[in-house]
């Protein structure tokens, strides 16, 4: 997407690629002809901003990319993690449970919040304190992650119900 910038005349260009589509006109378009942030010069045949709307739309679309490496590099792990589940619906069901949780309306904010999500659902789902066996069926880990919520819940010092979660989290009876 070229650019002139209004306030030295020089040409920029914005380029966000998803899946090998540019998808910088569908997500920037959304401030062409708003308070004049941005408009349209038919004569030069590109887009006009300021250099501090330019630099806004650059750093969101930087960010956005990496939040999407980010997000990808998690599905990445998550599919190894569960390469013995019958279909990847529940992977997938992560994932969009992080999107719904992402504030799409602050874009200042969108890669740390992306940042911040990934990491809360890297712990619950592959961090260390539940052991998940490849083969683990959906319900068993579920149940896992239950017994990981009420062993951190618990402050008790009792052994015994110590050893009964740690059962109970690698899917003993």
């Amino acid at each position: 997407m070229k650019f002139r910038i209004t306030e030295t005349g020089e040409f920029k260009t914005l380029s966000y690629v998803d899946a090998g589509v540019d998808r910088t006109v569908d997500i920037v378009s959304f401030d062409v002809g708003v308070d004049g942030a941005i408009a349209y010069n038919d004569q030069l045949e590109c887009y006009e901003a300021t250099a501090d709307t330019f630099a806004f739309w650059e750093k969101y679309l930087n960010g956005l990319g990496k939040a999407e490496e980010v997000l990808s590099s998690f599905k990445f792990d998550l599919y190894a993690r569960y390469r013995g589940f019958e279909d990847f619906s529940y992977v997938e069901n992560i994932i969009q449970d992080i999107y719904s949780n992402i504030d799409t309306n602050n874009y200042e904010t969108h890669y740390d919040q992306v940042v911040s999500l990934v990491k809360d659902a890297r712990e619950v789902y592959l961090g260390s304190g539940v052991e998940v066996k490849p083969l683990m069926s959906k319900a068993g880990y579920r149940k896992a992650i239950e017994a990981k919520n009420e062993q951190s819940a618990s402050s008790s010092d009792d052994s015994c119900s110590q050893a009964k979660d740690k059962g109970r989290i690698r899917g003993e009876r």
